[in-house]
C-alpha cells in the first residue's frame, strides 16, 4: 500500500513549529511541555502496556514458546543468555511509554548458533489502548548482519484484537537470505479498547553463524490528523504571540 501524505498540512505544521521556537518564551514553553508530560503520565498510569520477549526452538522445552523477559510496564525489555542451541547476546525491545503508542522497536542483535537449528524470537506489547478503529501501520524490517551458515531470516508483524500473546492477525512479513531492508504499510484490523502487537524473527541456520536484525512498527498519521495538529499549533502560536505583544505594550 502506498503512503500518501498531504503536503499542505505538513508545511503548516512545520511553520507553526518554527514560529513557536522563535517567539515563545522558555517559561511558557516549559509549562506547556509539563502539561503534556503530566497528561501522558496520567494516560500511562490509567492503562499500562506490557512488553514480553518469548523464545522457541523445536526440540527444546517441548517446542513451546518460553517467556524469558517482561518489562513490568517500563517500556523497555532486554534479554541476554543461551536458549537451546543458540546464544542471544542482546534482544531488546522499546515501546510505550518511552515511545508513543503503538510504536514498537525490537532488535535481535548478535544472535549466534554453534550448530544448525531454527530459533523463533517473539516480542509482544500487550495492553495497548491507542489508536482505535482501522488505521495504517508502517512495518520496517532490516537484516544488518548475515554471517556464517545462516540460511534465512523471516521477519513478521501481527496485530491481535483480543490482546493475545505472541500472535494474532498477520500484518506484514518478509524473508532475507542476506543483508537488506523492507518497509511495508498495511491496514490493521479494527482495533478495540485493548489490543496487542507482536514482532517475530525466525532465524534458520545450518551451522555456526551470526545475525543482527530489527523490526519497527509505527502508526501512520492520517492527513486529517496532520491538518488538525497543524491548525492547533498555528492557533496556539497566534494566541501566545498576542499575549506576548500585550505584555510588551
Amino acid at each position: 500500500m502506498d503512503l500518501n501524505v498531504s503536503r499542505g498540512p505538513a508545511v503548516a505544521y512545520l511553520s507553526a513549529l518554527s514560529f513557536l521556537r522563535k517567539h515563545i518564551v522558555r517559561k511558557t514553553l516549559a509549562s506547556a511541555i509539563g502539561l503534556l508530560a503530566a497528561s501522558a503520565l496520567s494516560a500511562t498510569s490509567a492503562h499500562a502496556s506490557l512488553i514480553s520477549i518469548g523464545l522457541q526452538e523445536a526440540g527444546y522445552g517441548g517446542g513451546a514458546v518460553t517467556t524469558v523477559k517482561t518489562d513490568a510496564g517500563t517500556g523497555s525489555a532486554i534479554y541476554e543468555g543461551a536458549f537451546g542451541s543458540f546464544t542471544l547476546n542482546d534482544i531488546d525491545a522499546v515501546g510505550s511509554p518511552i515511545l508513543p503508542s503503538p510504536n514498537l522497536d525490537s532488535s535481535a542483535i548478535n544472535v549466534s548458533a554453534a550448530a544448525g537449528g531454527t530459533l523463533t524470537v517473539y516480542v509482544t506489547e500487550s495492553g495497548l489502548t491507542s489508536p482505535k478503529g482501522v488505521g495504517d501501520f508502517l512495518t520496517a524490517f532490516t537484516s544488518n548482519l548475515f554471517n556464517g551458515a545462516v540460511k534465512s531470516i523471516t521477519e513478521s508483524t501481527y496485530i491481535s484484537t483480543t490482546n493475545a500473546l505472541y500472535g494474532g492477525t498477520l500484518l506484514a512479513s518478509d524473508s532475507f537470505t542476506g543483508l537488506g531492508t523492507k518497509s511495508i504499510v498495511d491496514a490493521t484490523p479494527s482495533l478495540g479498547p485493548v489490543f496487542s502487537e507482536t514482532e517475530k524473527f525466525v532465524i534458520t541456520t545450518t551451522g555456526a553463524g551470526d545475525v543482527n536484525d530489527t523490526i519497527d512498527i509505527t502508526s501512520v498519521p492520517e492527513p486529517a490528523s496532520f491538518a488538525l495538529l497543524g491548525g492547533g499549533l498555528i492557533a496556539l502560536g497566534v494566541a501566545l504571540r498576542r499575549r506576548t505583544l500585550a505584555k510588551v505594550g
